[in-house]
């Protein structure tokens, strides 16, 4: 038994502890895991204590006493935080634990030196198996949540650590054996037992964390894998959709055309205008949308329905060759409602889910207000007018002043020019006619490029 003692017990587990600290720290320099960086801690204040525990016959009878003690907290406390690494966030664990080290290092010191200091091994029998209970009740909520035994074996060995501090102190307390000094059978079966159990516990807990991360990686695969899976779906359901919007859209246009007199190459060209149009504002900071590339995109393919409310319209209003009445031109005027009305039908559960169809709405309804108020079907003015509406209303009018109708003939590029700039502020958003002017060469080129059909 001259080979086996407590000292060189103590002094193997310190060595064992110091060693497995390393290790870890060499690991977190390529993994910052804050439960594994606590357990290192806990690592090396293990060492620490046992190797104080080896030095006791030679230092101060005091600090063989109190500094062990004092230690023994710290480890529960970092061992808990390996487990809970969020507790501080929580609750001032910190300073409880500190609190209690000093309050136990301190009682534990002066039993020893007093009357009662055979009370001494149910004291830190007491509270040592309370703190290993205190780890086994956190080890116990991650195991609700855990299949893996690395999770269960440490559960396990806290509790019988609990129960091995519990009963070595009633033991000690009966047959009066000296805390971690007499070089006695018990004494050494204990530590060998209870020193094995410890060091199983920490290995365990990196195995649980190993595993862990094992199984987050598959995890993350499969989610990976099944992310991509739902993404291509989603381009499918996405590709469908856009193909019923499009398709939903040349039927609209087709309609308009088949109940309006207006061609192909008109529609093309007001589409090129006010597309045109919004860039520039965009350019020179004067649009009240964000004209990216995507919302021109879906200006360009509202902007053939601003006239779609025509379809409610009477043929002998719609289609008479000379000027209409003042009765019919109220009915005329209707189509900007009707327009609204029959775009705002198109919802899914009460909801517009397509842009284009929701600036077809804007333009469709207040193509016909007037910058001055002047205009129908709700006599709005200014800004309250939607931007798409004030740029569609200018694009429709340079357009069809310059086509020939059976009720007139073309206008010249001159007069249209005159006409539009006579309305500046009036009819047209003034920034509107700026834009206009600046861009006319291009307008003069589409219309040349894109000619009556």
């Amino acid at each position: 038994m001259k080979s086996l003692s407590v000292a060189s017990l103590f002094f193997t587990y310190a060595l064992l502890h110091g060693f497995l600290g390393l290790l870890l720290v060499a690991f977190l320099r390529k993994n910052k895991n804050t439960s594994l960086k606590f357990l290192a801690y806990t690592c090396f204040v293990q060492a620490a204590l046992y190797s104080t525990l080896v030095l006791r016959p030679v230092i101060p009878e005091w600090i063989g006493i109190t500094v062990p003690n004092f230690l023994s907290v710290a480890q529960i406390y970092l061992l808990f935080k390996a487990i809970n690494t969020q507790a501080l966030n929580k609750t001032n664990l910190k300073a409880l634990f500190l609190v209690l080290a000093a309050l136990y290092a301190g009682a534990t010191s002066i039993l020893s030196d007093s009357p009662f200091k055979e009370f001494t091994p149910l004291l830190v029998g007491a509270f040592l198996g309370a703190g290993n209970l205190f780890i086994a009740k956190e080890l116990k909520l991650i195991q609700k949540n855990s299949s893996s035994l690395f999770i269960k074996i440490p559960f396990i060995l806290s509790v019988l650590i609990a129960v091995l501090w519990v009963a070595r102190g009633l033991v000690s307390y009966k047959l009066e054996i000296v805390l971690a000094q007499d070089q006695n059978i018990f004494n050494i079966v204990f530590f060998a037992v209870i020193l094995m159990f410890v060091f199983i516990r920490k290995i365990s807990w990196v195995g649980f964390y190993l595993d862990n991360s094992i199984h987050y990686q598959k995890r993350l695969e499969k989610y990976n894998s099944d992310l991509l899976a739902l993404v291509e779906e989603v381009k499918e359901v996405e590709g469908v959709a856009q193909s019923l919007e499009n398709g939903m859209l040349n039927v609209l246009n087709q309609l308009a055309k088949e109940r309006d007199n207006e061609t192909g190459n008109h529609i093309l060209r007001t589409q090129l205008f006010v597309r045109l149009i919004a860039s520039h504002l965009d350019d020179i900071g004067k649009s009240e949308v964000n004209y990216t590339k995507e919302t021109l995109n879906i200006l360009f393919k509202a902007a053939p329905l601003h006239d779609i409310g025509k379809v409610g319209i009477p043929d002998a209003v719609l289609l008479k060759p000379g000027k209409l009445n003042p009765a019919e031109w109220e009915i005329m005027k209707t189509h900007a409602v009707i327009g609204e009305r029959i775009l705002s039908s198109m919802n899914v559960d009460g909801e517009i889910n397509s842009k284009i169809i929701k600036v077809a709405i804007e333009i469709a309804g207040s193509h016909h207000e007037n910058w001055d108020g002047t205009g129908y079907p709700r006599g709005l003015s200014g800004k309250d007018i939607p931007q798409s509406a004030r740029i569609m209303a200018l694009a429709d009018v340079y357009d069809a002043l310059l086509s020939s109708r059976p009720y007139k003939k073309a206008w010249t590029y001159k007069a249209t020019s005159e006409y539009i700039n006579s309305l500046r502020g009036t009819k047209f958003d003034p920034d509107i006619v700026d834009a206009f002017n600046y861009l006319e060469a291009q307008f003069r080129l589409i219309r040349r490029q894109f000619k009556e059909d």
